[in-house]
């Protein structure tokens, strides 16, 4: 059983739960500050965070019935971050699916302008404008030998 110990560590899980949950705070700052580059250069260390914590939670289950790997204070612990993590995590997807909503409003907003302006200096779907010139053909030229 001493050997099984060696893949849980009560006190390494709950600093993961804290700092996912503080990564997790934190981007919901930077999207409200419109710094996407720091989510993203965050991204890795929560990916390898919530791995972490899901192996760490297969492990507890398959070893379930070892009673002395928690007591029930530690249990209770466990539980509530869980809880405050799934709670940040759906605050975190709504404030993203806000921001996305709001973005697409805008590019929404930006494709008819500029689909409006295109239109007004003759621009055809693929971005070539059209000969718009009251000469639209080559004209004829007659060549007249007399001259």
């Amino acid at each position: 059983m001493e050997a099984e110990k060696i893949f849980f560590n009560y006190d390494i899980v709950t600093n993961a739960f804290n700092k996912l949950i503080n990564l997790i705070k934190d981007d919901e700052q930077h999207i409200k500050n419109n710094n996407i580059d720091k989510i993203n250069d965050s991204l890795n260390e929560r990916t390898d965070l919530m791995n972490f914590l899901a192996r760490q939670k297969e492990t507890l289950a398959r070893l379930a019935d070892k009673r002395s790997i928690l007591n029930e204070d530690q249990a209770k612990v466990l539980n509530e971050l869980s809880q405050e993590l799934h709670f940040y995590a759906n605050k975190s997807k709504r404030e993203i699916s806000k921001a996305m909503y709001v973005n697409q409003k805008i590019l929404t907003i930006v494709r008819g302008i500029v689909d409006k302006e295109a239109r007004s200096v003759n621009y055809n779907q693929r971005g070539v404008r059209k000969n718009t010139s009251k000469f639209r053909e080559i004209p004829h030229l007659a060549i007249n030998k007399k001259l």
